[in-house]
């Protein structure tokens, strides 16, 4: 400066302390870190949505509802992956949240997968705010294998049961059933109504057949698992099978691949399994009709045993009870064969399922793990 008098009388510096704010700013952003990072980590699955859209989806929840990427879920509509069941369970928790500013309880709900089964799932959900609007976050967890488990106990401790059961009813009765069918039988000879006898003699054959599957279950029997070929063990009970459906009118159609791999099981049980299934649809068809019997792969770890027949189908509600005891389609039976062949295809680590449809028939999938 060439000229001293340019040079300003005093210079002001005005200055403000924000170490403060600026701790504060790193706190906040190392809290959101943490928090995206607990959120992007949780083996939970969490969803946020709004307006119905989703909004975020974590990769935990994106695994759950089987997409690869989160991104392929963002801005779907929350209820393309709920159960129609659950739609209005749904909604009412929703409007509750948003008008009472609040969460809701813990609750089983049923989402659906991206390749369409069902998934069970606990969930609860609160609002929050979300890119400056109001937002919903749920939180969920597959609980289908839980309520499979809990499903087997149960069914194992109602078994366990029904053995004891079935031992102490089919003892008192075999005792006093065989001194009356002996009386029956010198009464058939000597009775001038031999129609009667033989409609008792029948009946008493019946009681003895229930009493032999009470024994079924409660009978503990040595098994011994050998490597077969399953279609030998069919071919061989359907043998037998077939002679009672030609009396019956009914056809039977075999589609059976002779190429298929070993199975580890016990023969006799599985003998005891084709058998009550061919039974159950042979009796299902009064009037006649064809039943269809394949086996092939099912998939890279089964081979299936399938039995379809033409009867008059089984409704949803009465296929939740197949399996359980005294529980029958037929007006006569005591629903202990099913049960007996749902514990040996269990017992086979396999499993069996049913798919029927009204006026068209019913078919029963038998699948069996074969050795690789």
């Amino acid at each position: 400066v060439e000229n001293m008098n340019d040079w300003p009388l005093c210079i002001a510096f005005v200055y403000r302390d924000i170490t403060s704010r600026k701790q504060a700013e790193t706190a906040l952003k190392e809290s959101e870190e943490r928090y995206r990072s607990l959120i992007e980590l949780s083996p939970e699955a969490i969803i946020v949505h709004s307006e119905g859209k989703i909004d975020y989806i974590n990769p935990a929840g994106a695994k759950a509802l089987g997409c690869k990427n989160p991104q392929d879920v963002l801005g779907a509509c929350v209820y393309q992956f709920v159960h129609p069941d659950y739609y209005d369970v749904v909604k009412q928790r929703i409007y509750r949240m948003k008008t009472e500013n609040k969460s809701v309880d813990l609750q089983e709900e049923k989402f659906i997968h991206k390749d369409g089964h069902t998934i069970d799932a606990e969930t609860i959900a609160f609002p929050i705010p979300y890119m400056e609007k109001q937002a919903i976050q749920v939180l969920f967890r597959d609980i289908t294998e839980r309520k499979k488990t809990e499903k087997l106990l149960r069914e194992s401790a109602q078994l366990s049961l029904v053995g004891q059961l079935a031992a102490g009813i089919a003892h008192e009765i075999r005792n006093p059933l065989t001194a009356v069918k002996g009386f029956m039988q010198l009464l058939k000879e000597t009775s001038g109504q031999p129609y009667y006898v033989e409609m008792i003699n029948h009946e008493l054959d019946r009681i003895e057949l229930i009493t032999d599957e009470f024994l079924s279950l409660a009978k503990p029997q040595a098994k011994t698992y050998k490597d077969k070929h399953v279609q030998d063990i069919l071919e061989n009970t359907l043998k037998l099978a077939e002679v009672q459906g030609i009396t019956e009118k009914i056809h039977v159609k075999k589609e059976i691949d002779l190429h298929l791999p070993l199975v580890l099981c016990e023969e006799n049980q599985l003998k005891q399994v084709f058998s009550n299934i061919f039974k159950n649809a042979v009796e299902s068809m009064p009037s006649g009709g064809t039943v269809t019997i394949q086996l092939k792969r099912f998939n890279q770890e089964n081979l299936v045993i399938r039995f379809r027949d033409e009867g008059p189908g089984i409704t949803q509600e009465r296929m939740q009870h197949l399996g359980k005891p005294f529980y029958s389609t037929k007006e006569k039976g005591t629903g202990l064969g099913l049960m007996v062949c749902y514990k040996i295809i269990r017992e086979h680590r396999g499993e069996i399922n049913f798919v029927s449809e009204l006026g068209k028939g019913t078919t029963v999938d038998i699948l069996l793990p074969f050795k690789k």
